[in-house]
């Protein structure tokens, strides 16, 4: 297990405030707290993952980001977001925008994320074979 544990908290990669699209999230997690428009802090609660390893929820919020395409950006405001501060970076859960209606066009290493509507909110390719480093950045005020 300690071997699992180290694989993933490794030290070699260093995401920062990237933002990494994730299909095995059933939430967006933020790991910097001022991040948040609205949050509520949780006591007790933990996010299990690879291997079973256990995470701590420090809270649940809303934040407002922004989302490039070429020369445009689309505002966008992520609810329901995990605010786990061990996280080396942070996940768009791709889960939560296909419960959104959102549409995943995975092709050719590149991703595409598409509204209901048909508005194009973000594109990009893959870094290696499967990690999609998004260009989005957190945009509203801290709470």
């Amino acid at each position: 297990m300690s071997d699992l544990k180290s694989t993933f908290s490794s030290t070699q990669l260093q995401f920062g405030d990237a933002w990494i699209a994730n299909s095995g999230t059933d939430h967006h997690v933020v790991c910097n707290c001022n991040s948040f428009i609205e949050y509520h802090p949780l006591l007790g609660q933990y996010l299990t993952g690879v291997g079973g390893i256990k995470t701590q929820i420090h809270g649940c919020g809303t934040i407002a980001i922004t989302m490039k395409l070429h020369m445009e950006s689309n505002s966008v405001e992520l609810r329901e977001c995990y605010h786990i501060p061990s996280t080396d970076g942070n996940l768009l859960s791709l889960h939560c925008f296909d419960r959104a209606s959102g549409n995943i066009q995975i092709k050719l290493g590149q991703i595409v994320l598409v509204t209901k509507d048909g508005t194009e909110l973000c594109q990009r390719k893959a870094c290696g074979d499967s990690l999609y480093m998004m260009d989005m950045q957190v945009t509203g005020k801290p709470v």
